[in-house]
């Protein structure tokens, strides 16, 4: 990812703030603004941090996180959900130039749909979208596996209340023999509780389908999937693992 410049004086004459924490750059951080958008040295490198972090573990599903959904970060991520930012999301994608788990060469990423309503009031699939883009950067393919219907909301929900709330939305959409068998990766915008995930694990592997790995764009940082579901990793560990 090759950092923008943006000259000194541009800054001084219409003066800028970084898109994430809002602070207000100054003229000597013009090296750190990066692509179309404005992102203070500081969030950059915790960025690329984050992006450089060991794995997890989700149930039986290695699972990873580009970004923690807290702090300013929610509004960056929201604006891509809502269509606002939608540009941001090639340059996130962009943080991992590589696929962060060993991914087989065979293997599919499929995305976890949006709700059909919310799909065409934003204008589009953000997660697939997603998928695509990292696709195209890891070589790997990708499957729409999944249909959802519409549903209550999710946000303020308990881990149990979501998968409640998700077990009537979701279904597998009907496999021909050639997906079955086929290692795959699971693509969401963001991870609160797991129940998301874990319930398209089990759809899929009901239809034969063998789900290694679960990536996401960002995680929330909520105590019980932190305790519970997410553990620290050795990341060679996860790579023989998923390589296997």
């Amino acid at each position: 990812m090759t950092p923008r410049l943006l000259d000194p004086l541009t800054l001084l004459a219409f003066p800028a703030s970084c898109d994430l924490c809002r602070t207000p750059l100054r003229s000597d951080h013009r090296w750190s603004l990066t692509l179309p958008h404005r992102v203070c040295r500081e969030c950059l490198r915790q960025a690329m941090d984050r992006a450089g972090a060991p794995a997890w573990r989700l149930g039986e599903m290695a699972a990873r996180a580009l970004l923690w959904y807290e702090g300013p970060t929610v509004a960056w991520v929201r604006g891509i959900k809502e269509g606002d930012a939608r540009g941001l999301l090639a340059d996130l994608a962009a943080l991992w130039p590589q696929a962060p788990l060993a991914l087989p060469v065979d293997c599919l990423l499929v995305p976890v749909p949006a709700d059909p309503l919310r799909r065409r009031q934003r204008g589009g699939d953000h997660v697939r979208e997603l998928a695509r883009l990292w696709g195209r950067t890891w070589h790997r393919p990708v499957a729409s596996l999944l249909r959802r219907q519409g549903g209550v909301k999710q946000q303020g929900l308990t881990a149990a209340e979501r998968r409640r709330n998700l077990a009537d939305q979701y279904r597998a959409r009907p496999l021909t023999s050639g997906w079955r068998g086929r290692p795959l990766a699971l693509i969401d915008d963001v991870c609160t509780t797991g129940s998301t995930l874990s319930l398209c694990r089990d759809l899929l592997t009901a239809e034969g389908l063998e789900v290694r790995a679960a990536l996401t764009l960002a995680s929330a940082p909520h105590p019980g999937l932190r305790a519970d579901r997410l553990c620290e990793l050795d990341l060679a560990e996860v790579h023989e693992g998923l390589g296997s």
